[in-house]
């Protein structure tokens, strides 16, 4: 009996602590709890429907007793006699299984449980970690996290450099065409003639929104945008 309160109430305290996952995303600011919120319910549902529900063991009843045992004193007074009694039941056999039977039922039902929680978290861990989550709890985690933290602001860092390249490429192929064209016999001042600039700039959006000029330079454009000025204004 000791044993199995023992067993028990372990399978219990398992089945009653919760995760102490600190989940941390390097995109999102530490502050942005709602975001980690909504990711960890879609995780934990989502492990939830997979996991199955354990099959708990049924109960039996523990049947009534069958035999009764009687105990008392007689007492004699000369040709008379009389009996004093005291009638308890017997724990049957029968009783005693059913008695044993339900606490093994217990002790599986518990084991059961446990081991379908363990299953639950580990598939909610592994959707988080999935979804970029970091568990922060440990140090492991939280030097992890750190890590990918400090790779994320190196790439962010390094887009913007782009950025900013990109964006100084395409002012300096314009500027170019603009100078040229101005400093050219019969050029056109894009400067003055407002018409010919919003031609300009209708051809560039034209031809930059097309999908089959993504691989194009700046240089480009801007040469062929001139050009469509230069062949609907003859």
């Amino acid at each position: 009996m000791v044993g199995y309160a023992v067993a028990l109430t372990s399978m219990l305290m398992l089945l009653g602590c919760a995760s102490t996952a600190k989940w941390q995303h390097p995109l999102a600011p530490k502050e942005d709890v709602d975001t980690m919120t909504i990711a960890l319910a879609e995780c934990e549902s989502y492990a939830a429907g997979i996991t199955p529900m354990p099959k708990f063991q049924g109960y039996m009843p523990i049947p009534s007793p069958t035999s009764y045992t009687t105990t008392g004193t007689l007492n004699t007074y000369g040709n008379y006699s009389s009996f004093q009694a005291n009638t308890t039941a017997n724990r049957s056999f029968a009783g005693n299984y059913a008695a044993g039977a339900n606490m093994g039922a217990d002790i599986a039902n518990a084991f059961a449980a446990a081991a379908a929680r363990k299953r639950e978290e580990e598939l909610t861990k592994a959707c988080m970690r999935k979804t970029g989550w970091i568990d922060t709890s440990t140090p492991e985690g939280e030097a992890q996290f750190k890590k990918a933290v400090d790779v994320v602001r190196a790439e962010s860092v390094s887009r913007e450099k782009q950025k900013t390249a990109n964006e100084q490429e395409w002012t300096t192929a314009i500027q170019q065409l603009i100078q040229s064209e101005a400093s050219r016999p019969g050029g056109i001042n894009y400067k003055r003639d407002t018409f010919k600039q919003t031609q300009f700039d209708l051809y560039m959006e034209i031809i930059t929104k097309d999908p089959k000029n993504q691989d194009k330079s700046p240089q480009w454009f801007v040469r062929e945008a001139h050009e469509m000025v230069l062949r609907n204004t003859r």
